[in-house]
């Protein structure tokens, strides 16, 4: 049989992620990044997972739509008892068998990669190692419970035999003796379009993403609210359950409120935007074991971004963002303020000076080629036809 990495994470279609609210619909893209490049430079690659959904009975009893994966990828989705009583045991017991059944269908893999030291992740990580030696990496984008001695995340998934990390501090700090690699994924393409952005009136500053407290709403709000000039105003955009930070948004003056958008509406906004917000605040754990994947999407662009820096961020996104000097409301917005005055030279030298960092670095066909050299050096070679560089 064939030479592959098993992967942990399901990859759903556009319609999927609109349908169903509990998927994360930046994470999903995230995922289907690294995938498409990886199967780009010949790996093979099959994945399981499962669709998350709320506590039955606010959300379905048995998730099992299959036809809800993206086809693009050779992944099966794990059907799962949502009872709130024993949910996520049951989602252990069905991993460990999904492995049997990867296994009798695909062969042993000869190394697994899951998204997030999640439970059930890593009951069937383990149970491929007990059976066959198995080699597991743990993909982390994001850990809540970052302690000073690292005991909490040495406690979770110390054993496995490979990390990769998003977070720039995560990565820099993790104390465990296992290989290491820092990986935030990539710009997908370059899109600069060559506006004439200095004509734009107003000046419109896009948002895109989750409307929760570590992820700056309230820098976001009071923010964008001390910036009073005309020639300016706001897009925000993204899923929220929660009424009250809707009408925290809403109420922020000269703004439109679009919700969820398909990813076709997204990349009009973002099109159409003269630049781009990134609030997230140091003080929240959170964020030292996160990076804001959102970046990725403004790069893309060649747009100013005004953001704050947390510790997740690679010093290699310094000439690409204008960061605030702390995270007080009015940092953002003296930040939003100085971009909303660049002049027609100093909006092009910001393009450029993005464009180089895009073109040079960040690109998803760039870097997806250190993840696979990386799992050359220390698993082996990913397959027989993989383009190791």
């Amino acid at each position: 049989m064939e030479r592959y990495i098993l992967w942990l994470g399901p990859i759903f279609k556009e319609a999927a992620v609109t349908k169903y609210v509990a998927v994360n619909a930046a994470a999903n893209n995230w995922r289907r990044g690294l995938l498409r490049g990886m199967v780009s430079k010949g790996v093979i690659v099959r994945a399981i997972g499962h669709r998350n959904e709320r506590g039955w009975p606010f959300g379905k009893l048995w998730p099992n739509e299959q036809e809800t994966l993206d086809p693009e990828f050779d992944q099966h989705l794990v059907p799962w008892c949502n009872l709130p009583i024993h949910r996520y045991r049951a989602l252990g017991q069905r991993y460990e068998e999904e492995y049997e059944s990867a296994v009798a269908k695909w062969g042993v893999p000869y190394l697994i990669m899951m998204y997030n030291p999640l439970p059930w992740n890593l009951v069937l990580a383990r149970k491929a190692k007990r059976m066959h030696s198995v080699p597991f990496v743990c993909v982390t984008l994001d850990f809540d419970e970052v302690d000073e001695g690292w005991d909490v995340y040495r406690d979770t998934v110390g054993d496995a035999d490979g990390h990769i990390f998003l977070s720039y501090w995560g990565y820099t700090n993790c104390p465990l003796a296992a290989p290491k690699l820092h990986f935030e994924g990539g710009v997908a393409r370059w899109r600069d379009t060559g506006v004439k952005r200095e004509e734009s009136r107003p000046k419109t500053f896009l948002y895109a993403g989750k409307f929760a407290e570590y992820g700056g709403l309230q820098m976001l709000v009071d923010g964008c609210t001390r910036v009073q000039r005309e020639d300016v105003d706001f897009v925000f955009c993204g899923r929220s359950t929660d009424p009250r930070a809707v009408r925290r948004i809403r109420a922020v003056p000269r703004s439109k409120y679009y919700g969820f958008v398909s990813d076709a509406e997204l990349s009009r906004l973002h099109s159409e935007a003269y630049g781009f917000l990134n609030p997230r605040p140091n003080a929240r754990r959170e964020n030292m074991m996160a990076f804001p994947s959102k970046l990725l999407s403004y790069l893309e662009y060649g747009k100013p971004i005004v953001s704050s820096w947390t510790p997740g961020l690679s010093p290699e996104y310094e000439p690409a963002v204008f960061r605030t000097r702390d995270d007080s409301a009015d940092a953002f917005a003296e930040q939003i303020n100085r971009v909303a005055d660049f002049g027609q030279s100093e909006y092009a030298a910001t393009t450029e000076r993005i464009g180089r960092l895009v073109l040079n670095e960040k690109l998803i066909e760039i870097n997806i080629q250190k993840v696979v050299g990386w799992i050359a050096e220390h698993f082996g070679h990913p397959s027989s036809t993989a383009e190791i560089v």
